[in-house]
């Protein structure tokens, strides 16, 4: 079974994770290092304020690439905001805490599809420091 790390467990680590277990089509370990307490949302969308917007509207926040909409459509669904007009959503900042909720269902759908592929994901509560590498092998300093 090939292993992957993937170091640090915030937007960036996680999404890595996401498009891994989407694309993968062998069974795979992945392996996320983060000693966070921020996991899958990173620093930027942990809800530490309903105050904080994000600096971009809805429409431009799609965590995937090929799906431009995907952050919209997930908001358009989320019914304690009640968001009814697609077009006055998609112009819309809307606070960073629910940009984070939108990762976390992000992660939880992607950990169902890991299951199904036969992925196994570990996470680590660790920080990386150092990195020792041989032709073979990576291993991590923690």
């Amino acid at each position: 079974m090939r292993k992957i790390g993937i170091i640090g467990g915030g937007f960036s680590g996680t999404m890595t994770a996401v498009q891994l277990i989407e694309t993968a089509d062998v069974p795979l370990e992945i392996i996320i290092i983060d000693n966070s307490s921020s996991f899958n949302k990173g620093i930027a969308y942990t809800p530490y304020s309903e105050s904080h917007l994000l600096n971009v509207t809805v429409g431009k926040m799609s965590a995937f690439p090929s799906k431009p909409d995907h952050f919209l459509e997930w908001l358009m669904k989320f019914e304690p905001l009640n968001f009814s007009d697609k077009k006055r959503t998609a112009n819309s900042f809307v606070p960073r805490k629910l940009y984070g909720e939108y990762l976390n269902s992000i992660w939880d759908k992607a950990q169902e599809i890991a299951q199904s592929k036969q992925i196994k994901l570990t996470k680590i509560d660790s920080k990386v420091v150092d990195l020792e590498c041989s032709e073979f092998e990576v291993e991590l300093i923690c």
